[in-house]
């Protein structure tokens, strides 16, 4: 065999080897692209459930909103504070005198008793 058969060979060769390689990295990305594909349809399937429960879930809150009683008239802003008439304020109510000596006591003392003196 010449040296240039030789060499031809090598060449075949080699380019053989890289045709095997471009073949493998070819299967090998072919493969990653569908494990991609797969992993992100997964994901999508996931979302789209996700957003159905969410959506079953509003849907559950808004049926029971609907049961609850409606209200005829409004409330009364002052409705279960105790202040009959938000007008007048009697400051030698006791309970309302409490209240204000121990929310003042809590922030300054000294100005509670002030205040109510």
């Amino acid at each position: 065999m010449s040296k240039v058969t030789i060499k031809l060979n090598e060449v075949i060769s080699d380019n053989n080897k890289q045709t095997e390689l471009w073949n493998e990295l070819t299967y090998k990305e072919d493969d990653h692209k569908k494990n991609v594909i797969t992993s992100m349809e997964s994901l999508q399937h996931e979302l789209r459930d996700s957003q159905r429960c969410n959506n079953d879930k509003m849907n559950d809150i808004e049926q029971l909103l609907n049961t609850l009683p409606r209200m005829s008239t409004p409330l009364n802003q002052n409705e279960g504070t105790g202040i009959p008439n938000p007008q007048v304020l009697n400051i030698e109510n006791s309970q309302l005198k409490n209240e204000f000596s121990t929310s003042f006591h809590n922030l300054e003392p000294s100005m509670g008793q002030a205040l109510l003196k």
